[in-house]
């Protein structure tokens, strides 16, 4: 029995120094999305019908602002009169928002609690993580994407050339493998099971709790999201996830995750036999990003195929300004579980306070001697 003893101790010391206990980094609610991020005004790359503004024309038209019943932070379309985009008339969109945190995070738990988002025919909402590196390279991770409100929600990744997903990884997630190549547009994705992810669906359940969480480094865990919907059991919930602003607890072990359950959707580790791509070659430090895009490449094709009525999705954009009184996100708050917190847009580490405690195996090996001399003096050795 004496070797039976040796390798449980040591696997416990083993599985001790790979845990890892990620430290708060940030939380955002309210105004604090003023202060933590930046309005991108540029022409939306996903030739979308929208003329991004700035975070003054956005305050100023009430496009953003922070509710004063609930304190949620809301980024709106608008609903007025439609506008020229580039000053061209013949080719009209509508106001909207997107967001970019001012600095770049890397690995760790991205935990979003949203009571809404973006709904209705001509929208194409998301939430994702991206590179500031001529894109694709260093990769993009989008946890919340849908269009005209139609469920399920849609992860997905963009990586450079040479990513392929394992099949594998399809019987490790509650969702729905629907592409495996990573390389560039559409890239690998997954939907969610339950159609009330996303949109509609996902608005009367009252919203939800989205986690992304990744772990890029060497035998690390890899990119999952998961998901929980706000009109679930409070006390099912990870209290790390669950917790009100100011409430959640100073760190969270990535050994929690196994109490979690399957996540929606996992995009491989770096090991084992669900590995798929060396992620810490193809994930570099992201930006946070929200927007409200409309039209645009993929809700063109879907919008007659998501029922939507009009002659083109731009014509009924141009023409049916209430419709989108219900475009918009209601962000309970943003929390950050990270090993490193954050960096500069120059990739320098710009708070270091929030480091991750692993412990050394060195550590481990010490604590297996401590527990192999109490056993040898109970002479069970």
């Amino acid at each position: 029995m004496h070797w039976l003893v040796w390798v449980l101790v040591w696997c416990s010391a083993v599985d001790l120094a790979l845990a890892t206990n990620y430290s708060i980094c940030q939380e955002w609610t309210g105004s604090d999305f003023y202060s933590h991020f930046y309005w991108w005004s540029w022409n939306d790359p996903t030739k979308g019908k929208v003329d991004y503004v700035t975070q003054k024309d956005s305050q100023k038209s009430n496009l953003s602002f922070v509710d004063p019943k609930t304190g949620r932070f809301v980024l709106a379309v608008d609903t007025g009169d439609p506008v020229p985009l580039n000053g061209n008339f013949s080719d009209m969109g509508r106001r909207s928002n997107r967001i970019h945190s001012n600095h770049l995070y890397g690995d760790g738990f991205y935990i979003l609690k949203a009571t809404k988002v973006p709904t209705g025919c001509a929208t194409w909402p998301a939430f994702w993580t991206s590179t500031k590196e001529p894109w694709p390279q260093g990769g993009e991770i989008d946890v919340i994407e849908g269009v005209n409100g139609k469920g399920p929600n849609l992860a997905s990744l963009h990586t450079d050339n040479g990513c392929t997903l394992n099949t594998n990884v399809s019987q490790v997630q509650t969702g729905h493998l629907d592409r495996t190549n990573c390389s560039y547009q559409p890239g690998c994705a997954s939907t969610f099971k339950e159609p009330d992810t996303f949109g509609d669906d996902l608005n009367k359940r009252g919203g939800g709790y989205f986690v992304l969480m990744r772990d890029t480094t060497l035998n690390g865990l890899g990119i999952s999201v998961y998901f929980w919907g706000a009109d679930e059991d409070p006390s099912k919930l990870p209290e790390a996830i669950g917790a009100a602003p100011q409430k959640a607890p100073t760190f969270l072990n990535s050994d929690d995750i196994q109490h979690w359950g399957k996540p929606e959707v996992f995009f491989g580790s770096n090991y084992g036999p669900n590995s798929s791509c060396d992620w810490s070659k193809y994930m570099s430090l992201h930006e946070i990003i929200f927007d409200t895009t409309l039209c645009g490449t993929w809700d063109n094709g879907a919008f007659s195929d998501d029922g939507c009525s009009g002659v083109s999705c731009q014509d009924y954009l141009v023409n049916n300004g209430e419709k989108f009184a219900d475009a918009r996100w209601e962000i309970d708050y943003l929390r950050i579980y990270s090993n490193g917190c954050e960096y500069e847009p120059d990739g320098k580490k710009s708070k270091g306070g929030a480091n991750a405690v692993r412990p050394t195996l060195w550590l481990s090996i010490m604590s297996m001697l401590v527990f192999m001399l109490a056993l040898y003096g109970q002479g069970m050795l």
